[in-house]
């Protein structure tokens, strides 16, 4: 099964000549996870599952990042599901670089973010 999670709110700082400075953390909104079936989303909201009611938010704070290539890193970070907390890496790929149109000098980041959770961890 495949799905995406779509409300989230977090920072997410990256330096990529200084690693150990950079930051991610992520809070999602549990009920937000779209399948596009709506009748297996509901039962991914129940006490089963995850449980939304009792645990409406999981998280994610990163512990490091690592460099693979000039465009891929690796964050190794804390993910909280209901009251379980599991150590993830998560593969992130930079898709582009731009100047920031409102902020002479600031750059932004387009980054993808693709993981796999294996339910029975």
């Amino acid at each position: 099964m495949t799905g995406k999670l779509t409300s989230f709110d977090g920072s997410f700082n990256f330096d990529s000549n200084n690693l150990k400075e950079s930051k991610a953390k992520f809070t999602i909104t549990v009920s937000s996870v779209n399948t596009e079936n709506e009748q297996r989303e509901q039962h991914l909201q129940s006490p089963y599952f995850f449980d939304s009611e009792t645990y409406p938010k999981m998280t994610f704070t990163s512990t490091k990042f690592s460099k693979k290539t000039d465009t891929e890193y690796l964050i190794y970070g804390k993910l909280t599901i209901k009251d379980q907390i599991k150590d993830v890496v998560l593969p992130m790929k930079i898709a582009g670089k731009m100047e920031h149109p409102m902020a002479k000098g600031v750059f932004v980041l387009s980054v993808a973010i693709n993981a796999t959770i294996d339910r029975t961890d």
